[in-house]
């Protein structure tokens, strides 16, 4: 497998840049980089991409993180005594107190899996519901978010592209992008790009188009990754 390692942005700037829209014009759906369409694109001009990327988001101000700072358990040793398991002979007969993380952290894994003739609609469908999630994080919850999706080369022989007449190719390619970290602030911009179809279709698959000169045959989900197309997590 050759696996490719990217940051959300440097990804994102790739694609967006002069030199790499240049560079892949002539390759195949080229023409798409500086001519997006609305049906397969999500959006119908590249002058569109700075307003979808600074548009206000939400944020849930009402769950607010809990007070609590400490748990209290079993032990052998501690300062209240567990009169249940005292009667009952039980070595860990009192209550101690441990700290207790006020904040936590969620990994959001997520796998794509997306054919050209899957419609733009279920995309924004499907972005929209990830983006909601996101957004409506309880205020105490900091996220991981980490996409990937592995591809092999698909080519047609002959005049029609039919299923007898398509080639995957041997060689297994896999995309991991870090698109945000507990540890930083999650902006507006990072929640508009993952919300909306452009990323997946734009920046996504025109680099793999581009950089294979190929259409590209996805593989199924791995089973510790979520499905892009069917993320229906809630809080």
């Amino acid at each position: 497998m050759l696996t490719s390692n990217f940051n959300l942005w440097d990804l994102t700037n790739m694609v967006r840049s002069p030199q790499f829209q240049e560079a892949n014009k002539n390759r195949y759906h080229g023409h798409a980089l500086t001519n997006p369409k609305l049906d397969f694109h999500g959006f119908a001009d590249v002058s569109e991409i700075d307003a979808i990327l600074n548009a206000p988001t939400t944020n849930n101000i009402e769950l607010k993180p809990h007070s609590k700072t400490f748990d209290m358990v079993s032990s052998v040793s501690g300062s209240i005594v567990n009169i249940d398991a005292y009667l009952n002979g039980e070595p860990e007969d009192m209550y101690t107190f441990v700290n207790s993380e006020s904040n936590t952290v969620e990994n959001l894994n997520l796998y794509i899996s997306l054919s050209w003739n899957v419609p733009a609609s279920d995309i924004a469908a499907a972005a929209q519901r990830i983006k909601a999630y996101v957004e409506s994080r309880p205020s105490n919850v900091s996220l991981n978010i980490n996409i990937r999706t592995d591809y092999r080369t698909l080519h047609y022989v002959g005049k029609t592209q039919s299923l007898k007449n398509r080639r995957v190719g041997k060689e297994l390619y896999s995309m991991l992008i870090d698109v945000a970290s507990a540890d930083d602030y999650l902006t507006d911009q990072v929640i508009n790009l993952i919300g909306h179809p452009m990323f997946y279709r734009y920046i996504i698959l025109q680099y793999i188009c581009g950089t294979l000169d190929s259409n590209c045959n996805v593989e199924p989900c791995p089973p510790d990754y979520i499905n892009f197309l069917t993320f229906n997590k809630t809080w």
